[in-house]
């Protein structure tokens, strides 16, 4: 991991990081925090880490208020930089996935954020305040299109990529894909093919399933992780497009056999 010295950051006040150094700066942080996350899969033990970062950073967590909307949109999340402190919504304290991921969000915008002062746009005040609502956490972006991303946007790219690599770090995530197939005598063990053939697509839904018990994170965010890692190959035209509405289903129409685990 690049030391702290090294990252640079643009005119705006956001550091200037690659996807490797993002993974490497959550697995730094779960080697000190959650250390056997990084070496079997299981789910990241949020509510101790937060108990860890407030006894031994300093961190104030409030999980009592509602948190209202911005912009019409439900605010899960937010954190105050300069006061080193997380606000969550109590509408989700019982909803696991949302929980660990907005949890995990608000701490990627603390370890990312917090050197330097971020100059956002007219919408968001520019006092160290980062406000996320639904529409932040766990939003998908084309890195392709990064160079022309607002200081906004970039910011939230960076702290779900960081949410995701702490929750379900890609080593213990590669494992479990490829242990779960063996089990299941998949020959393509390491990668799931998604396409309009039935048996290919029980298996995305079954060993989406499986991860989320495991994880305990949301199909969505299941899906964009293994995406990233490269284990998910959807193999259709034009594919994205097949899990934009759904965010699990890649085909219009729900095959006649059905794993034994549904979706929801």
């Amino acid at each position: 991991m690049a030391a702290e010295a090294d990252i640079a950051y643009d005119r705006h006040g956001v550091p200037v990081l690659t996807v490797e150094q993002i993974e490497a700066k959550a697995e730094h942080f779960l080697s000190h925090f959650a250390r056997l996350c990084l070496e079997h899969p299981q789910q990241a033990p949020i509510p101790e880490i937060m108990t860890e970062l407030q006894s031994r950073y300093g961190v104030k967590f409030d999980l009592e208020k509602s948190l209202g909307r911005k912009n019409g949109r439900e605010i899960l999340g937010e954190i105050r930089l300069r006061e080193r402190l997380i606000l969550i919504d109590r509408s989700i304290i019982n909803r696991a996935a949302v929980f660990n991921f907005t949890v995990a969000h608000e701490i990627g915008h603390l370890a990312l954020h917090r050197k330097r002062d971020i100059v956002f746009g007219r919408q968001d005040t520019n006092d160290g305040t980062i406000t996320d609502t639904r529409k932040d956490v766990l939003a998908e972006y084309d890195a392709s299109q990064e160079t022309s991303w607002s200081p906004r946007r970039r910011v939230e790219w960076q702290a779900n990529r960081y949410s995701a690599a702490l929750l379900m770090p890609a080593a213990t995530v590669r494992a479990e894909v490829l242990d779960w197939q063996r089990r299941q005598g998949i020959r393509s063990a390491g990668r799931v093919f998604v396409d309009r053939q039935e048996a290919n697509y029980c298996d995305y839904l079954a060993i989406i399933d499986h991860l989320k018990f495991v994880y305990q994170v949301s199909r969505k965010a299941l899906r964009i992780r293994l995406q990233h890692l490269g284990i998910l190959d959807t193999r259709l035209p034009d594919g994205s497009r097949f899990f934009e509405h759904t965010g699990i289903y890649p085909i219009t129409r729900l095959p006649s056999r059905s794993p034994t685990t549904r979706p929801e």
